[in-house]
């Protein structure tokens, strides 16, 4: 095993213990996580976990997502890092199975990155 899986490993562990307590709120509404500028934390979205920190770049939080599977996922594949610009005021919408999911919103000139737990409304048609 590398040591960038390893450490990818250890943060989605050490994080996942971290966030626990906030995560209970998961399907309620309720008051927005706060990351200030290069704090990590890890969250569950559906059946995933996902290691989020965001740093300030051009006046953005360019938003880095670490996307992997749950400790003891039988069908487990490696983890996948994909980064997101959002402008302040702006937000990034990550649906999870089950109708749920995370939203990230750019804040305090980019200073901040607000989560927040929401529920997906599947689109009805006329």
């Amino acid at each position: 095993m590398s040591i960038k899986r390893i450490a990818t490993a250890s943060a989605l562990i050490v994080g996942g213990l971290l966030i626990a307590a906030t995560m209970a709120m998961a399907h309620e509404p309720a008051t927005p996580l706060v990351l200030k500028e290069g704090q990590g934390h890890s969250l569950t979205i559906g059946s995933k976990r996902t290691v989020v920190y965001f740093l300030t770049r051009d006046g953005d939080c360019r938003t880095s997502f670490v996307v992997g599977a749950q400790a003891g996922d039988a069908q487990a594949v490696d983890p996948t890092r994909f980064i997101v610009d959002i402008a302040p005021g702006k937000s990034f919408r990550m649906a999870g199975s089950k109708g749920y999911g995370l939203m990230f919103k750019c804040a305090g000139g980019a200073k901040d990155l607000l989560v927040r737990p929401i529920t997906q409304v599947a689109y009805r048609g006329n």
